[in-house]
């Protein structure tokens, strides 16, 4: 069907009531790109575009209301599944329509949808069309842009106050870096409740870019490489080959397997909470609260006692009086020296701070650590009323809170 300098593809009943029917307008200036346009039945179409190397197959939906009845909604998506899949795998595949569905920003869903979406509730044929991206590593590309709200939503009831975003953009997980903006647009007077959505993509895709790079510039990796290599070469045999000495002598492997030992243990205990983290963690999420965590590692920790406040701490703890006057004495009286280029300062006193290296100062920075909790205004048992909660492991600290 032509009107003015368009084409328009159209699929659906041949009935004046206006119900259902999806379809394309097309510029006479690209018409030559359009390969196939075809008909599936009153609701899914799409058209099959010339697009660089991979061709660009659009799918219209116009899916069945929320109220509509199970059977309608599964046949239709049942046709729709037949449909993508009947469709060519080397090509870039875009669902767009009115999808009569709601999804919310949950991350349960992975990157199916995005954390820009209107809704805070998924409706049931939001629940359909994440199942079915899922199932196709399909994702939701209207729902990944940040916008106002005003430029979200794409629905708007007879009221004219009642707003929703029902209208999708959908692409295949691949090429989800082709498309670079999505907006609702307001101005526009087509005598409809939806609004206009623009769709903004880029003119070759990032695959595409890989092949080109790998057809017309592997002449000139190949010629790089032999350049650099023969670089290499002439600089060896100028100034000889230099070999890297280890200055710290006193580092073996020894060493080196007490290091790995700690950052594995540290990653374990970042990713695999404790009891009581978790208990915290599930009380929010049944509440249906946000947490949000900070975990906090000390700089230079040993360096940033008080020791005069680590006596004081010592005796309030119980610790008899002459025990502390002991530990007092290892600490008294520290001095230390600064070596640069070869040469040594003289002594200065050091009065703050642990020994480095001391088997007694990690049990007295923990002592310091747990007066520092003790004190602080958080509590250390759950709380879900607005108060934050702390827990603490040796010099490690995450504190959780709802805000």
């Amino acid at each position: 069907m032509q009107s003015g300098n368009s084409i328009i593809f159209y699929s659906g009943l041949q009935t004046c009531r206006h119900e259902k029917g999806v379809g394309f307008v097309i510029d006479k200036a690209v018409m030559t790109q359009v390969k196939t346009f075809v008909p599936v039945n009153e609701r899914i179409c799409y058209i099959r575009i010339s697009h660089q190397k991979l061709d660009l197959i659009i799918l219209n939906c116009y899916a069945p209301t929320e109220n509509a009845d199970d059977e309608e909604k599964n046949s239709f998506y049942d046709t729709l599944e037949r449909t993508f899949d009947s469709l060519p795998k080397n090509s870039i595949k875009l669902i767009v329509g009115d999808l009569n569905a709601q999804v919310d920003r949950q991350t349960s869903f992975g990157e199916t949808i995005g954390k820009e979406s209107w809704h805070a509730i998924t409706n049931d044929n939001g629940h359909k069309i994440v199942d079915f991206c899922s199932s196709k590593d399909l994702i939701i590309s209207s729902t990944y842009f940040p916008r106002k709200n005003i430029y979200k939503h794409t629905w708007s009831a007879p009221d004219g106050k009642t707003k929703s975003q029902i209208d999708h953009i959908i692409i295949d997980k691949r090429h989800k870096t082709s498309i670079r903006n999505i907006r609702s647009y307001r101005e526009a007077d087509r005598d409809t409740d939806h609004y206009c959505c623009n769709v903004c993509t880029k003119a070759i895709s990032k695959m595409e870019k890989k092949y080109s790079l790998a057809e017309h510039e592997s002449d000139n990796v190949t010629l790089w490489s032999k350049t650099k290599e023969s670089l290499i070469k002439a600089a060896e045999r100028l100034r000889g080959k230099h070999i890297k000495q280890n200055k710290k002598h006193w580092f073996n492997l020894e060493c080196q397997v007490a290091i790995n030992k700690r950052s594995l243990a540290r990653q374990n205990m970042m990713l695999n909470p404790t009891p009581e983290k978790r208990q915290t963690m599930e009380k929010y999420y049944e509440f249906d609260k946000d947490l949000h965590t900070i975990f906090i590692d000390f700089k230079q920790a040993y360096d940033s006692v008080d020791r005069e406040q680590l006596w004081i701490v010592l005796h309030n703890f119980g610790l008899p009086k002459k025990l502390v006057n002991l530990i007092k004495s290892c600490n008294s009286n520290t001095t230390c020296k600064v070596r640069f280029i070869g040469r040594e300062s003289g002594d200065f006193e050091v009065k703050s701070g642990l020994k480095q290296g001391d088997a007694l100062s990690p049990i007295l920075f923990n002592i310091a650590l747990e007066r520092v909790v003790r004190d602080m205004h958080e509590t250390r048992e759950m709380d879900l009323n607005g108060k934050g909660t702390l827990l603490a492991y040796a010099d490690d600290i995450v504190i959780l809170g709802d805000s």
